[in-house]
This record gives C-alpha cells, sequence and structure tokens, in this order.
C-alpha cells in the first residue's frame, strides 16, 4: 500500500528531499543499461503508450497550443541547427516510398493547385509572406548604406511584388529592384541541387519580363569591409 497516493507533497518536503539526494552517487551504467534496452528491444516505452491513451481524443486550447508551440520555437527546439545525413534522409525516403497520403490530405493538396491557379490568390499569399518578413544582417547593413548616402531605395516591407519576385528594395520611380542574395541559397556552386528558379539568370529574367531593372548584390559582398564602396559603384 502507498499512504502518500493521491496526497500532495509540500513544497517544504520537495526541498528536503532534493537536499539528501544531492551529492548522493547514482547506480553507476544503471541509465544507460535502461536506455539501450528500450532503444535496441524498438518497443514503445509502456508510460508514452499510456500517456498516449489518456490524451486521445482529448481537445486542447488555443492558449495551450500556443504554449507548446514557443516553448519549441527557434533554439528552444532540440533539431535547432541540426540536419539530418545523407543516410537518414536515403532510410526515410526509403520508408515513404509507395504509402499513400489520406484522402483528406489529398483533397486539400488539388483544392490548393486549383486555387493557385487564381493571380488574386497568389497576390495574396504572396503578400502574407511579406508582411511576416524581417530585415536580414545583409539587408539591414545595406539600409545604413543608403541612409548614410541618401540612396533612393526603400525596404520591401510594403509587399511589393513585382511578377513572380519579392525584391529586397526597390525605386518606384525608376523602376530598379534590389536583390540581396544568399551564396548558398543562390548560387549552384555552393549548392549542387539549386533549382533553377532560384538561379541568378531566372532571376534577372524574371525582372526584365516584368520591365524592372534589377541590381544585385551577394550577401558576403555587403558584409565585407568595402561594401560602401561595392554598392555605390554598382548604382
Amino acid at each position: 500500500m502507498v499512504w502518500t497516493k493521491g496526497k500532495p507533497c509540500y513544497e517544504e518536503t520537495k526541498i528536503k528531499i532534493s537536499l539528501a539526494l544531492k551529492g548522493r552517487p547514482k547506480h553507476r551504467g544503471f541509465g544507460e543499461k535502461i536506455s539501450r534496452y528500450w532503444r535496441e528491444s524498438g518497443r514503445k516505452k509502456p508510460w508514452v503508450r499510456e500517456i498516449g491513451k489518456r490524451n486521445k481524443g482529448r481537445k486542447r486550447s488555443e492558449d495551450f497550443k500556443r504554449q507548446c508551440s514557443e516553448r519549441t520555437e527557434g533554439k528552444n527546439n532540440p533539431f535547432y541547427g541540426k540536419h539530418h545525413t545523407e543516410e537518414t534522409r536515403k532510410t526515410l525516403s526509403v520508408l515513404r516510398k509507395g504509402k499513400h497520403n489520406s484522402p483528406t490530405t489529398e483533397f486539400t493538396s488539388e483544392r490548393l493547385k486549383q486555387l493557385w491557379q487564381d493571380p488574386k490568390y497568389r497576390e495574396q499569399v504572396l503578400e502574407n509572406c511579406c508582411r511576416i518578413k524581417r530585415p536580414t544582417r545583409p539587408e539591414k547593413r545595406f539600409m545604413k548604406i543608403c541612409r548614410k548616402h541618401n540612396l533612393p531605395f526603400e525596404y520591401s516591407a510594403n509587399r511589393k511584388i513585382i511578377g513572380k519576385r519579392i525584391p529586397d528594395f526597390v525605386n518606384k520611380e525608376e523602376k530598379v529592384a534590389i536583390e540581396i542574395l544568399g551564396t548558398y541559397w543562390h548560387s549552384p556552386l555552393l549548392n549542387p541541387k539549386l533549382r533553377f528558379d532560384r538561379t541568378l539568370p531566372k532571376i534577372l529574367e524574371d525582372y526584365e519580363k516584368s520591365g524592372w531593372n534589377l541590381v544585385w548584390f551577394w550577401d558576403d559582398e555587403i558584409l565585407s569591409s568595402n561594401a560602401e564602396e561595392i554598392v555605390l559603384s554598382r548604382l
């Protein structure tokens, strides 16, 4: 019989227990053995199954969902800054082969494809993407250069969309757009798997079709010590 079952543990008692256990040597290797047992057996831990049963069908409040999201956001996420290895990606790809999405997912996917054909819907989605955009470090540096030399460019937080592109800075009067391109995200030399629509030739082509002139910079150029000279020489 457990005499404390269902009874609350006072804070003073918790502190006493904590102080009593502090510094006490733990059984060497016990935790490792338990962890290895569950990892090698491939079975789910019984308490995990129990938690899953208790939460099944339970609806969470919006406040609780928001708190959970904030707890695992950014650097708090255990996978923050990490990437799957090529071996893991291949394994996940093999596991997904032959599997089909649920009817709900299939219906949603088809519905979004139909909506994307509507120009107004596309424009609204792009505007929403711009609304949450924050200036990056290279963009902040470019903004300082513009203020120092009175360059007529404004940050595109005003949701300026040119064709399929969202420029970083614009001069509406002269129809000149500025793009500060990340070397990894837009250079096929550093990223062999880069899609063609992210490459510089395709970006230049899209702006030309829309009747705009594009001036582009690499992010490492803007972050370099002679950034002002580079910017003023191209504008």
